[in-house]
């Protein structure tokens, strides 16, 4: 007997027509998914997902009534489903987008065009399997608290002693992918401005949102998030993040460095190459983090740094979206401590004897 595969039901929201047959002719082209009707505001868009429990929403950010904000915070509110922002307006409403990441959106994705139409594909489809999870759970993804007045409020700040612009003996390097941005958010939120580290974090994002992810994630913590620069030292308490589609390393002299990677690299920035040259150039003073996403990049690289004596960390499979990533570094060996992301500052402010 053939058991026909359920098709992925997906509801398009978007004010504009043009955009929502662009985005109707690229799903018509798999098979596995199916429309189930289009919404052109966010008001629309939750009675649909309410009426009509669609396996996943492509939402955009500006429209009338209701922008994507509201709608992802009263869909996730009252009818849990992933969502996926799909948006050309990027740069115009940077902060928007990232706020619909905290208030439970999975991922984002320039709006495609009909020849630029394979990522969006794929991310639908890990979009879906996310949502299974929580369909099972029907537990809301849970907003970040944005700390009052930039300060942080999980970790009390050392002023006797602070070492901000030190250049680092020590580094805290860490990876993520599908939802990475809230996770690291949330990781940012719990360390202290004086930390005695230096940071480095490896996001899988196109480099046109990563500057705004900067920004966002500044808005959650009292350390310095910074973009990476090529020839930048590493600082304690300056956090440096890849904003390129190059691979960020660190050099034989403790600097910043862009570099383009090999041929055939499937995910750029690539976490194994970073991990793998903090590995080399900190060794036991490097403290590696693998979160949330999917496949399995930076599993090799954390057991570069676990080999080189460092310490090494995975998030746990119920705080993550995707349990690919670390569930790889696990099943590999490379990962010392698995804990939950809320729990997680603590554990690094002890592997980094900071008192």
């Amino acid at each position: 007997m053939i058991t026909l595969q359920k098709k992925i039901r997906v509801l398009i929201v978007n004010d504009s027509i043009m955009i929502q047959q662009v985005l109707k002719r690229i799903i018509e082209t798999d098979s596995t998914l199916e429309i189930i009707g289009f919404a052109e505001d966010g008001i629309e868009a939750v009675e649909m997902c309410c009426k009509y429990n669609p396996d996943l929403v492509l939402l955009d950010i500006r429209m009338p009534h209701m922008d994507g904000v509201e709608a992802t915070k009263e869909i996730i509110k009252k009818h849990p489903t992933p969502i996926l922002i799909v948006t050309a307006t990027m740069t115009l409403h940077m902060q928007q987008l990232f706020e619909c990441l905290n208030m439970g959106a999975i991922d984002v994705i320039k709006t495609p065009t009909q020849e630029k139409s394979t990522e969006l594909l794929h991310k639908i489809h890990i979009t879906a399997r996310i949502g299974k999870k929580m369909k099972q759970s029907q537990k809301p993804l849970t907003p970040v608290v944005r700390p009052k007045n930039n300060e942080q409020v999980a970790v009390p700040i050392k002023t006797d002693n602070l070492q901000s612009q030190k250049s680092a003996r020590k580094i805290l390097a860490i990876g993520a992918s599908t939802g990475g941005p809230k996770a690291v958010y949330n990781l940012l939120s719990q360390l202290p401005k004086d930390l005695n580290a230096a940071i480095m974090i490896i996001q899988h994002i196109d480099s046109e949102f990563a500057m705004g992810l900067v920004e966002w994630w500044q808005t959650g913590t009292s350390l310095r998030i910074l973009p990476g620069i090529t020839g930048h030292d590493f600082i304690n308490g300056e956090a440096m993040v890849c904003v390129k589609n190059q691979n960020l390393i660190v050099t034989a002299t403790k600097k910043v460095l862009y570099v383009n990677p090999p041929a055939g690299t499937i995910h750029v920035p690539n976490i194994d190459a970073s991990l793998t040259s903090v590995a080399n150039h900190f060794g036991k003073n490097a403290i590696g983090v693998l979160l949330t996403g999917m496949g399995h990049d930076g599993a090799q690289g954390l057991n570069k740094i676990k080999q080189a004596g460092g310490k090494t960390i995975a998030q746990d499979e119920a705080s993550s979206i995707i349990y690919g990533m670390p569930k790889a570094a696990v099943e590999l060996g490379a990962a010392e401590v698995v804990t939950g992301i809320d729990r997680m500052g603590k554990t690094i402010l002890e592997l980094l004897d900071y008192n």
